[in-house]
């Protein structure tokens, strides 16, 4: 005859089948909680991106607590250093942007002057080619692919075999004053998109001045791409 085996805690006896019960629903509660938090590791790999090197650090604390990305988190350099850089992550949906520190170490492809380019001269493909230079040498900046170089306008006559870094470059202008602009605003999870007009110029993530042709307000905003901006909400 089997007999029906009690699980006392303290004062309390628990019965096998509540007991397995209990622990599944913490159990439960506990993923939830896990599942609204984004990755850790998701948060490492797309600053690493970003730095475009394998031989860096990204140091995320594993404490950080923002909501889940809907859509894998992204990430850009904001600072260089000669032993790292700042990286800014940041997410859509729902929206919030953190940064973390890396560091890096050893060498890095970086792109350098093949031949003396003219002060306010247009980059082109044949300008210069990405080299293997020493980070600790590198105070100022570096660019390690030649993705969005050809077409920048330089603001200083350089020589050869100078190593490009942001100071040397133009910023891309996206938005002119004038401009007829998207207004785009996010609020939980809603998205509204309306039209205005930019009063003042900027590049990419550079905060302009903007006028919303439907209600007349003139608010700040972001410049996420060319023709777009976005409000803080």
């Amino acid at each position: 005859m089997l007999q029906t085996i009690l699980f006392t805690a303290g004062n309390m006896r628990w019965h096998p089948l509540l007991l397995i019960g209990l622990l599944s629903i913490l159990s439960g509660f506990a993923s939830a909680a896990h599942a609204q938090w984004e990755e850790t590791e998701r948060l490492r790999t797309a600053a690493a991106k970003a730095m475009g090197a394998d031989n860096v650090q990204i140091a995320v604390d594993p404490n950080t607590r923002v909501p889940r990305c809907t859509q894998p988190p992204d990430a850009r350099v904001r600072a260089r250093s000669r032993t790292g850089a700042s990286i800014e992550i940041h997410c859509g949906a729902p929206a919030w942007r953190i940064y973390v520190p890396a560091r890096s170490s050893g060498e890095a492809l970086v792109a350098v002057l093949t031949r003396p380019v003219a002060a306010g001269s247009s980059l082109q493909s044949s300008d210069f080619s990405l080299q293997a230079r020493s980070t600790a040498s590198l105070g100022y900046g570096w660019f390690e692919s030649r993705d969005g170089l050809v077409g920048r306008r330089v603001r200083r006559a350089l020589p050869i075999g100078k190593v490009l870094s942001p100071n040397d470059l133009e910023q891309e202008r996206m938005v002119s004053t004038g401009d007829t602009v998207t207004i785009l605003s996010r609020n939980h999870g809603i998205e509204v998109r309306m039209k205005g007009q930019a009063l003042s110029h900027g590049a990419r993530h550079e905060q302009i001045r903007v006028r919303n042709n439907q209600s007349g307000r003139t608010v700040d905003a972001t410049v996420i791409a060319a023709g777009t901006v976005e409000v803080a909400r």
